[in-house]
């Protein structure tokens, strides 16, 4: 069994039962069978998470009975009128406004009002923005950290000041990075994607990078799914040629991976996909698939194609990441990762008003990291039903 899965449930069964009101103290929670099938995981993991919640006080197992709410289980709420602040890329941002929602549900269980700001993709923005919060009086402040360059990584703000804050990850964070952090399995996922195209035939595969310079902007998310990669495709016996390997600088600011916009207009990305795919028509061995960035620059890479006259998926499958909405009704439809953000901005911020209210982690530097995972979500459509036997088409959103 792996570990983190009964973690993972305790969790949920606090935030979805405890937390919620939804079981009051001294009340009994469903029973392991129930749990079971309501997490659609079996008894011993619900009997594994029961153990961990029992062992941090927050229920009582009771021979013969089942499981009981403790008394000091759910935390006194924190006064009506303190603020808790949510910092991300961008307010419209598509992740952003999932992990708000997550955020404003939790805050709303604890009579908190939820600030909300943009970093504007800015570094010094993003801490200017930290600072601001607290002076307004925020008590806790869930961090969307921007991606940094190797510069702004050395000199992290995170690492240096604000440190008795209470500031949570969520997202886009390393482990270097000394706050607490709820992050995605991104080793699993590159893993799992890559094994989904292994399975469907493929056996040389292009990756797209973004750290390949000093100032490329670096996403821990990417270089996690990138070892996942080279692990999956050395357990097939595949090999990763350098060619194979696309490396690709994101705009300093205006970064696709982040915004979660889709301008018909072109920008480096664009262009650089589109070079990537001029050499890969051109050489004389090719991968058949490629793993994108995200949604959105699979999707400009598949336009990008068309343009070329390659068609996708037959000529080059392309998966992307992170179940955009765009993506969803975009045809050739590809496979992708569908990470719960929603979820992950409740649980940064259950932990961010746990660290206000004990202020013992902060004080003893006890770094948290919740992993979660972000399943592989299949969305191919057969080739009928695209109409490519009759010819070439092109990528269109219906």
């Amino acid at each position: 069994m792996d570990r983190r899965i009964p973690q993972r449930i305790a969790e949920r069964i606090a935030s979805e039962y405890i937390h919620s009101g939804q079981v009051m103290p001294n009340q009994q929670l469903p029973s392991v069978r129930d749990l079971a099938t309501v997490y659609g995981c079996s008894n011993s993991s619900i009997t594994h998470a029961l153990a961990i919640l029992e062992q941090d006080g927050i229920v009582v197992r009771k021979h013969g009975q089942g499981c009981f709410v403790r008394e000091a289980a759910v935390l006194p709420p924190v006064q009506s009128g303190d603020l808790i602040g949510l910092i991300g890329p961008s307010t419209d941002a598509e992740l952003m406004i999932h992990v708000y929602d997550g955020v404003e549900r939790v805050a709303r269980q604890y009579n908190l009002h939820v600030i909300v700001a943009s970093s504007n993709y800015e570094f010094e923005t993003e801490r200017w923005q930290v600072e601001r919060m607290i002076q307004a009086g925020c008590r806790q402040i869930v961090l969307y950290p921007l991606p940094r360059t190797k510069v702004e990584f050395d000199r992290d703000y995170l690492n240096r000041e604000f440190l008795t804050f209470p500031i949570v990850l969520v997202g886009n964070a390393f482990p270097q990075q000394k706050r607490s952090q709820v992050v995605f399995d991104n080793y699993r996922t590159g893993y799992r994607m890559t094994e989904h195209l292994l399975n469907l035939g493929h056996r040389r595969i292009a990756f797209m990078d973004n750290h390949g310079q000093p100032d490329f902007l670096m996403h821990y998310a990417i270089r996690e799914r990138w070892r996942g990669f080279i692990d999956a495709m050395a357990a097939a016996d595949a090999e990763v040629r350098s060619s194979d390997h696309w490396l690709i600088k994101p705009n300093s600011k205006l970064d696709s991976h982040w915004s979660g916009k889709h301008n018909s207009k072109p920008d480096s990305s664009v262009e650089q996909v589109r070079d990537l795919l001029i050499k890969w028509k051109d050489a004389s061995e090719r991968a058949t698939a490629v793993v994108a960035l995200e949604d959105q620059v699979a999707i400009q890479t598949a336009w990008a194609a068309h343009d070329l006259d390659i068609e996708v998926p037959g000529d080059l499958m392309v998966a992307g990441f992170d179940n955009r909405s765009i993506g969803r009704s975009y045809r050739p439809a590809f496979p992708t990762s569908n990470p719960d953000f929603r979820y992950a901005g409740e649980v940064a911020a259950r932990l961010a008003i746990e660290e206000s209210q004990t202020q013992r982690d902060l004080k003893q530097n006890v770094q948290r990291i919740y992993m979660i995972p972000a399943p592989i979500l299949h969305r191919e459509i057969p080739r009928r039903e695209l109409g490519l036997e009759q010819g070439r088409h092109k990528p269109a959103l219906v």
